[in-house]
């Protein structure tokens, strides 16, 4: 983890050291005055202090100017402030104008300009020297050890405070205790041991100097506890800090203590305080207009989204990081931004562009911030790993061994063990394996998450040793662990993400596909699926709660959870006994299991009597096929060698396994197989797969047999047959990040009349009046059908970036996030989303996919009908009335979209239309509508209520 000192505070103390020169006017001592303004500042008396110093220096311009330069300093009016010092600045030749440069370069600091900086100081300490202020060049001295030690190295820095010491004047307490702080920030960045007798006499001399000067030495107290390991009793030390800033209103450095501390609750998965310390870092940063405590609140944001799994969040936030880095000079900075970016490269697979970073960041690392040096051997050797060297792998990791012990971190060995453990289970040693993970649980400090790697990666090691019921056994260790750990978390924000992020591992879904292909293979299916499925509705309730985690301005937290499971029970029986009673002799469920890295696919095929493995090839070789057959459908086009080439090596080898009778697959995707529309493939036949069977896409097998218990409808008549219809706003808002704004859709407009005409008990909410504030109350009071056609927005790479589009208001950007919708309950029994890819989402781990029908899903619906690209909004509206004409005819929500899907084929329909379509969730589920009336009263009364509530929506 890294942790900053913002600089502008250092230079405070330049302004506020006591002259060293005997004057004979004390009036004309800008050392002394500058001081007073100073603790003035810090008391809330500096306005009154500054008129007693202003009628001492009537008739000094310059001290003038010094006085108001300062207090426009204090105050972050940075412009005035350099005005007013460059005024002072003419008294090149005494200490006023001496002190007045210092201003300068104090606010180029605060402005992020490190390198400027450190280059006018050294001007500065000759123009000190010449002034004849020893204690103000002792100061300027000390800035700029702790200049240096942020753009040149650690070498750099220790050279200058040895300089430092030799100018410290006799009696001056401050400068001493300054000094030493200044030199132990060196230390702790070497990884020194510094003894806890040092810390305390230093804070017992630290004590009377006043706030400023304890939280710049306790900040460097609580960076040496977290190098050692210590991250809570760091944090503890950090709130004393963040106390007296506030109470010296150092609204800077409060920025940086706030960014550190949400850096280190995310290390402690305190999710939701970290995100409130992170946003908070972000305000006091831009109002005290320090550029560079930005750039440290932007880089821990995207960590925290790095972690989550929204790596287009968190590489634009490391991005924006980096450029203020670069352009600020902070190498030091610039080398864990580089860091961290590597990382976001490695956690997404891309190993050139991670090892290419790694090498950028490693030079850097070894002057600048040789305590991060540890992790980038270890991550260097994951990627050796991942590309079999594992002799290099081993060398890396005994390198990351050396290093950790010489600079105290052997807190870090752990980490080293683990990886040493998943060295053997590659290279197959799972006797060695099982060895040192067995080790590493004999550990106190293990708990949570990290005990939940070690348990499953042991599980993976007793599988490959052929020992399985010793791998049933430490699965359920690991769930155990898991579940009890998010069980004692107080709030529920702090249960996310347990299967998302990783404390030891870069493989964040733990080696999983391996170890159930194992146990699939040896004929374990029930125990096989009991795990699967444990960790996929896992997965679910996590992604729930993870969006609410990344909102900054969300205000309510997540409100509604779709499905109650018993996850606490591992039952390998559950599933085949509930399909008997569940599933029809007509209904089969496919459920997939992906990994990544060339590991096996595992499909397992349940029925009312059955339960079969069938063991496929790795998803790693057909994620180029699912991308081409995706792009020719979007352009109208089923190309048969694609088809073949997916249907043989995903369907084919199941439908062989497929008893007599079953005429609806409900299939339950995993990893990238969720992008694939199974309803385009073709039957062994050679004929496209709806001829033979319907196809419907379901969470989980949970689901998929109906046996989750749905959260219950709200209100008195919450049964009854009632539709909301959503449509497109009048005023579309701006394309997220251009000045393009959203194209206008005739079609949506001209669908939802026609559905109005088709369906009785209908609400409509379009034009103007879609706003996220008339529909929030309306989504919470549910109903039978909730169709939606307006823009849907849905980035692969971000949680907060995917959503539908209404209309604009004076408290949005006409935007209804997913965060957003994830605060709202939803309990409607159908939702069709007809609008551009809302079936798209984000990949989580678990191999799960995050996006508008999750989302939907998670909050009360009971089925969701989306769209998996681009939609023609005027072709898709016969087939959006076809489909509610079957409804009305026979509830049963696949069969309708099974029968429109089979009458646009057999019309040679685009595929671009009959394939994008599709049901995700219960496929058990009727919908219960009611047609329009049709006497001519009826008709009339019915066409004016109509054209009322459309004018009355539309503008």
């Amino acid at each position: 983890m890294l942790s900053a000192i913002v600089f502008a505070h250092a230079w405070t103390s330049v302004l506020t050291a006591q002259s060293a020169r005997t004057q004979s006017v004390a009036p004309l001592d800008p050392g002394r005055m500058v001081r007073e303004i100073t603790l003035a500042y810090e008391q809330g008396t500096e306005l009154a202090v500054a008129r007693q110093w202003r009628e001492r220096l009537r008739g000094n311009d310059a001290a003038r100017a010094l006085l108001d330069g300062s207090l426009h300093r204090l105050a972050f009016q940075f412009a005035d402030a350099e005005r007013a010092y460059r005024r002072a600045a003419q008294d090149s030749a005494g200490p006023v104008g001496a002190y007045a440069n210092a201003g300068i370069v104090t606010i180029a600091a605060n402005r992020g300009d490190f390198v400027g900086a450190l280059r006018n100081i050294t001007a500065l300490t000759t123009q000190m020297a010449r002034a004849g202020d020893r204690a103000g060049l002792s100061e300027v001295l000390i800035a700029q050890a702790q200049l240096a030690l942020r753009v040149v190295g650690i070498d750099s820095a220790l050279t200058v405070l040895r300089t430092a010491e030799r100018t410290l004047p006799d009696n001056a307490p401050t400068l001493r205790v300054r000094h030493q702080c200044a030199s132990l920030q060196v230390a702790v960045r070497r990884g020194a041991r510094i003894a806890d007798s040092t810390w305390r006499r230093l804070g017992a001399d630290a004590a009377p100097l006043g706030p400023r000067l304890r939280a710049e030495c306790l900040f460097i107290r609580a960076q040496s506890l977290e190098a050692a390991g210590n991250a809570i009793g760091a944090l503890a030390v950090m709130d004393t800090v963040a106390e007296w800033q506030i109470a010296a209103r150092l609204w800077s450095g409060l920025s940086v203590t706030r960014q550190w501390q949400g850096s280190a609750l995310v290390d402690l998965w305190l999710y939701k305080k970290a995100r409130e310390r992170l946003a908070e870092a972000l305000m006091y940063a831009k109002r005290s207009g320090n550029t560079n405590a930005e750039a440290w609140a932007m880089h821990e944001l995207g960590r925290f989204a790095q972690r989550l799994g929204a790596s287009g969040d968190a590489a634009r936030d490391l991005a924006i990081a980096r450029r203020l880095f670069q352009a600020s000079g902070d190498a030091t900075a610039l080398a864990l931004a580089t860091q961290a970016s590597a990382d976001g490269a490695l956690w997404r697979g891309d190993l050139t562009v991670a090892d290419s970073l790694y090498r950028e960041a490693a030079p850097l690392s070894a002057v600048l911030a040789p305590l991060s040096r540890v992790g980038v051997l270890i991550a260097r050797a994951e990627i050796a790993r991942r590309q079999r060297d594992l002799l290099r792998s081993s060398a890396l990791l005994d390198s990351a061994e050396v290093l950790g012990k010489a600079s105290n971190m052997r807190f870090r060995l752990t980490d080293i063990t683990y990886h040493r453990g998943v060295d053997d289970l590659v290279r197959g040693d799972a006797a060695r394996a099982v060895v040192r993970l067995d080790s590493l649980l004999k550990r106190q400090n293990l708990v949570g998450p990290a005990r939940f790697e070690v348990h499953s990666r042991l599980a993976e090691a007793f599988a490959l040793q052929g020992r399985l019921d010793d791998g049933w056994k430490a699965f359920g260790n690991a769930k155990r662990v898991l579940d009890l750990w998010g069980a004692g978390r107080l709030q529920r924000s702090d249960k996310l993400a347990l299967l998302q992020d990783r404390v030891f591992d870069w493989d964040r879904d733990l080696g999983f596909a391996t170890m159930l292909a194992r146990f699939a293979t040896a004929g374990r299916n029930a125990e096989a699926l009991a795990m699967a499925e444990w960790r996929r509705l896992r997965n679910r309730e996590q992604s729930a709660l993870q969006r609410g985690a990344l909102a900054v301005d969300t205000k309510r937290l997540v409100g509604v959870t779709v499905s109650s499971v018993d996850t606490l029970a591992l039952d390998p029986q559950r599933f085949i006994a509930l399909a008997r009673a569940r599933l029809s002799p007509r209904e089969a469920v496919l459920s997939f299991v992906v990994g990544a890295g060339n590991e096996p696919t595992t499909a397992f095929l349940l029925t009312r009597d059955t339960l079969q493995s069938i063991a496929l090839s790795p998803i790693d070789s057909l994620v180029s096929a699912i991308e081409r057959f995706n792009a020719f459908l979007q352009a109208g086009r089923v190309v048969a060698p694609l088809a073949t080439e997916l249907s043989r090596a995903l369907i084919a080898p199941v439908l062989t396994h497929l008893p007599t009778g079953v005429t609806r697959l409900i299939v339950v995707p995993d990893g990238e197989l969720h992008r694939l529309p199974f309803a385009a493939l073709r039957h062994p036949s050679g004929e496209p797969l709806p001829f033979h069977l319907e196809v419907a896409i379901a969470p989980s097998v949970e689901d998929a047999i109906g046996s989750a218990t749905r959260v219950a409808r709200s209100g008195p008549n919450a049964r009854a047959p009632r539709v909301l219809l959503v449509g497109a706003p009048r005023d579309m808002p701006l394309v997220s990040g251009t000045d393009r704004r959203w194209p206008a859709l005739p079609g949506a407009r001209a669908e939802l009349q026609a559905i109005s005409t088709q369906l009785d008990y209908t609400s409509r909410l379009d034009g103007r009046a879609a706003t996220q504030e008339a529909l929030a109350p309306r989504l919470a009071q549910g109903g039978a059908l909730l169709h939606v056609a307006t823009h849907a927005v849905a980035d692969p790479t971000s949680f907060g970036r995917t959503g539908l589009i209404v209309q604009p208001s004076a408290d949005d950007g006409g935007l209804l996030s997913t965060t957003t919708l994830s605060t709202l309950p939803m309990p409607f029994d159908l939702v069709v989303l007809s609008a551009c890819s809302s079936g798209e989402g984000l990949m989580l781990a678990g191999q799960a996919l995050h996006g508008l029908v999750s989302t939907v899903l998670d909050a009360g619906a009971r089925g969701v009908i989306a769209t998996r690209w681009r939609l023609d909004d005027t072709a898709i509206v016969p087939h959006m009335q076809r489909l509610y004409t079957l409804l009305l005819e026979d509830g049963d929500v696949v069969t309708a979209l099974h029968r429109t899907r089979v009458e646009a084929m057999r019309a040679g329909v685009s595929p671009a239309i009959w394939a994008n379509l599709d049901y995700f969730g219960d496929p058990t589920l009727q919908v219960v509508l009611q047609a329009r009336t049709t006497s001519a009263w009826s008709r009339f009364t019915g066409n004016v209520w109509g054209w009322l509530r459309s004018i009355g929506g539309a503008d």
